[in-house]
């Protein structure tokens, strides 16, 4: 493909990086939050999207679609008051299945948040000092 495809394709991305996919029970996704985690209306509903950069992946990070239920609740649990900022970090593992009775079961999932630190530069409060 042409470069210009490639760029178009990659500006079509709802995130910055290509969506994480939670196909089996153990796959785990973490990283930096970059940006403001943000809520998208698809098709399939409202979703938080929150791009985590982390270089052990190809492209630098991954996109994670937290749409509400049991993915969201693991967030919000990880996450408590501090809310979810740019400079935190974010680990989403899938964890097992429960059946539903209804032909798809119900993915489980764990959810870590370190939110980020703040920093003080200390020479412009008490000046520099030679």
């Amino acid at each position: 493909m042409s470069d210009a495809v490639n760029q178009f394709l990659k500006e079509s991305r709802a995130g910055r990086y290509p969506n994480a996919v939670f196909d089996k029970p153990g796959t785990t996704v973490t990283g930096t939050i970059v940006g403001v985690p943000r809520i998208v209306t698809s098709q399939f509903g409202d979703a938080l999207v929150v791009d985590l950069a982390n270089p052990a992946y190809p492209d630098g990070g991954v996109t994670v679609w937290i749409k509400q239920g049991m993915a969201g609740a693991a967030v919000a649990d990880a996450v408590g008051d501090h809310g979810l900022a740019e400079g935190g970090v974010l680990t989403l593992k899938f964890t097992g299945e429960r059946d539903t009775g209804k032909g798809n079961p119900l993915k489980l999932y764990e959810a870590h948040y370190v939110p980020p630190v703040a920093s003080v530069d200390v020479a412009s409060i008490f000046g520099q000092q030679s």
